[in-house]
């Protein structure tokens, strides 16, 4: 094992390109993936955060107050990064003839798709139930309708976005209309003041800002909703908000269940109100 002092060179190391990174990002005006530079700026800061979860003794970034001020930084140019890509992705299939997919080359994080693909497995175990009249919240889904689409064809269900950018929810809706999804619709309003009654499942986007704000809401507007948010795991949660469980607890809920693909970047958690 490493001594202390080489682990912090470490440590430092990995700070070091952080803030190098995010001065690289931050300097570009437009912030879109579609621009390869970005991209592949976007997925060596993912890699520097895995070099991270592989140091031992273990080390959490989020929790050094010293490096708030560039977590603070690389959380904004993330939120940036994705909201902007997604609306050019949509923007770039509303224009073009019909057939193409939508979602070809937008499957940003890794272990996105797995995690779709597990969660409604997850689910199950953890005794949610989802029937043809049930209905799913996906709040923060963005412009790109991934998580409607696929969780009404696994379920059945009509499955509804909230998204407080207008531009983002105005886009979803056109691709939803283009691709002929008549139960699945798009709200313009913020997670944080929507009301929830009649929803069975609430799910959070990883990139949402103010989930335990959120739980709180749907817990103070509905009885029976399930809460589903998403959380980055390990260092991932440097840039990106984590669910603060223990917050939640405080609240009224119970963690259900937790699942995350292996080397996934974004974990499913699933709470009920009570005990």
């Amino acid at each position: 094992m490493e001594g202390p002092e080489a682990v912090f060179g470490e440590v430092e190391t990995v700070v070091r390109r952080l803030r190098a990174l995010a001065a690289q990002i931050g300097a570009m005006s437009r912030r879109s993936m579609t621009n390869p530079r970005l991209r592949a700026l976007h997925d060596e800061v993912l890699a520097t955060l895995d070099e991270a979860d592989r140091l031992r003794p273990v080390v959490h970034l989020h929790e050094r107050h010293d490096l708030q001020d560039l977590r603070d930084l690389l959380m904004k140019l993330n939120l940036e990064l994705h909201l902007q890509t997604e609306i050019d992705f949509a923007k770039s299939f509303l224009s073009s003839p019909g057939g193409t997919d939508p979602f070809s080359g937008s499957w940003i994080n890794k272990g996105f798709f797995s995690l779709l693909e597990g969660q409604i497995q997850h689910w199950q175990s953890c005794g949610l139930v989802h029937e043809a009249h049930s209905r799913i919240a996906v709040v923060g889904g963005g412009a790109l309708p991934q998580t409607q689409i696929f969780l009404h064809k696994a379920l059945g269900c009509p499955v509804i976005s909230i998204d407080r950018d207008g531009e983002s929810a105005e886009l979803c809706d056109a691709i939803l209309k283009r691709l002929g999804y008549a139960p699945l619709s798009v709200i313009h309003a913020d997670g944080l003041t929507h009301h929830y009654a009649g929803f069975s499942t609430v799910v959070v986007a990883t990139l949402v800002q103010g989930k335990d704000s959120i739980a709180r809401r749907v817990a103070e507007t509905s009885d029976e909703a399930i809460f589903a948010p998403r959380t980055p795991t390990g260092n991932h949660r440097f840039w990106r908000e984590p669910v603060n469980e223990e917050e939640l607890e405080r609240q009224g809920w119970s963690l259900l269940g937790s699942w995350a693909p292996e080397n996934s970047s974004v974990a499913s958690l699933v709470f009920r109100r009570g005990r």
